[in-house]
C-alpha cells in the first residue's frame, strides 16, 4: 500500500502542470487575437488615410444648391471655388489642384469665394499666380471674386486677377501690407545656459546680420542694440520687397477695374475697410452676397437661369481625420505624449523661422 505522504506530492506536481498548460494556450490565443485586432485596425486606418488622400488629390465638384447631380463636362456651368481659412502651403496646393481640374473641364464662369484673413507671402503669391495662369489659358471664362466675412491681406491679394469683386455687407477687407514675426530666442537660450557661437566666412560678413534676427533686439533700457539695428534693417528690406510685390499686384488688378494708381496707393496702406468704405475707395466693385456674385457671373457669361452651379470645397484633414476624429496636432503628425527628437527639432526650426505674411493680425490683449 502506497504511502499517502508520497502520493500527495505527485498530485500537486501534476495538477499545476495541466493548469499552466491551459493558461499558456489560453493566454497565447488571447495575445494572438489582440495582435490580429490591432493589425486589422492599423490596416483599416492606413486604408482610410490612403482613401482620404486620393479623394483630396482630385478636385470634386458638388451641387451648389439642391440635390441635382453635377456634370463637370458641361461647358455652360458655373463653378464656385471656395477659399476658406488661413492661406498656407496646403491651401495653395488645394487651390492649384482645383484649377488644374477646371483646366481639363472648363466652365463658363468661375466664382472664387474667399473667406480668409490672409496668410503666408509665398502661398498667397502662388495662388495668385495659379489663377493668372488659368485666366491666360481660358480667356473666355468669366471670373468673379466673392468676399465673405473677411477677405483681407493675402485673401485680397489672390482676388486680383478676377474681373470683379463682390463684397458682403459685413465683410472686412483691405489690410494691404506685410507683417513679420521673428522670435527673439536669445533670452531663452541664456536662461537655459545655452551659448550660440557663430563663425562667419570672410566673404559673407553680412551673414551675421541675418543670424542676429533671432537675438534680443533691445537692451534693458528699451533701446535698439547695434545687432538689433542691423537685424531690423535686414528684415525691413525683406518686408519692403514683399510690400512692393503686393502693391504691384493690386495696381495690376484694380486699374483694369477703373481705379487709378494714385487711388491704389492711397488705399494700399495697411488699413482695414468696411464694405461701404471699400466700395467708395474702389477696393471692391459691388456689395452683395455669394448668390449675387453667382448671378453676376451668370450674366457676364451670358448664361441662362438653368445653368448648373457647382462648388469645390477644401475638405481639410482628409477622410481619415474626419472619421477617426484626430485633432489638428494629430493631423500634423505630432503626438505630444511621445515627441521624437526629430519632431522636436522640426518644431524648434518652425518656431525659430522668419514668418513674412500677408495677413490681418488682430492683437490679443
Amino acid at each position: 500500500m502506497a504511502d499517502p505522504v508520497n502520493v500527495q506530492p505527485a498530485v500537486i506536481q501534476v495538477a499545476p502542470a495541466c493548469c499552466c498548460a491551459g493558461q499558456k494556450k489560453g493566454g497565447l490565443a488571447k495575445v494572438m487575437k489582440v495582435v490580429l485586432v490591432v493589425s486589422l485596425l492599423i490596416n483599416a486606418y492606413l486604408m482610410i488615410a490612403v482613401i482620404g488622400q486620393v479623394i483630396l488629390s482630385n478636385a470634386t465638384e458638388k451641387p451648389f444648391a439642391g440635390s441635382m447631380p453635377i456634370n463637370d463636362r458641361d461647358p455652360k456651368r458655373i463653378v464656385v471655388l471656395e477659399v476658406a481659412g488661413a492661406i498656407d502651403g496646403a491651401q495653395s496646393e488645394y487651390f492649384s489642384k482645383a484649377l488644374s481640374h477646371l483646366d481639363e473641364h472648363e466652365p463658363a464662369a468661375l466664382v472664387i469665394h474667399i473667406d480668409s484673413p490672409g496668410g503666408g507671402v509665398s502661398a498667397s503669391d502662388q495662388m495668385h499666380h495659379a489663377l493668372q495662369l488659368f485666366r491666360a489659358h481660358h480667356k473666355n471664362v468669366k471670373v468673379i471674386a466673392s468676399f465673405g466675412g473677411i477677405a483681407a491681406s493675402g485673401g485680397y491679394y489672390i482676388a486680383m486677377p478676377c474681373d470683379a469683386i463682390v463684397c458682403e455687407r459685413t465683410c472686412i477687407t483691405g489690410s494691404i501690407g506685410v507683417i513679420a514675426q521673428v522670435p527673439a530666442l536669445g533670452g531663452l537660450a541664456k536662461k537655459f545656459g545655452v551659448e550660440m557661437n557663430t563663425v562667419i566666412a570672410d566673404g559673407s560678413p553680412h551673414k551675421a546680420d541675418a543670424n542676429d534676427l533671432f537675438v534680443t533686439w533691445y537692451d534693458d533700457k528699451g533701446e535698439l542694440t547695434p545687432a538689433g539695428r542691423a537685424a531690423k534693417g535686414v528684415l525691413g528690406n525683406m518686408i519692403n520687397s514683399a510690400y512692393g510685390r503686393f502693391l504691384e499686384v493690386v495696381e495690376e488688378g484694380r486699374v483694369k477695374n477703373g481705379a487709378t494708381k494714385e487711388q491704389v496707393k492711397a488705399f494700399a496702406n495697411g488699413k482695414v475697410y468696411t464694405a461701404k468704405e471699400a466700395l467708395e475707395l474702389k477696393v471692391v466693385d459691388q456689395i452683395g452676397y455669394l448668390d449675387e456674385a453667382v448671378a453676376r457671373a451668370r450674366k457676364d457669361a451670358g448664361l441662362g437661369e438653368d445653368a448648373q452651379v457647382a462648388i469645390i470645397r477644401h475638405e481639410k484633414g482628409g477622410l481619415a481625420s474626419r472619421l477617426l476624429g484626430s485633432s489638428r496636432v494629430a493631423e500634423a503628425g505630432v503626438d505630444l505624449t511621445n515627441i521624437q527628437p526629430s519632431q522636436m527639432r522640426d518644431m524648434l526650426n518652425t518656431l525659430g523661422g522668419v514668418k513674412l505674411e500677408y495677413r490681418l493680425d488682430f492683437p490679443v490683449k
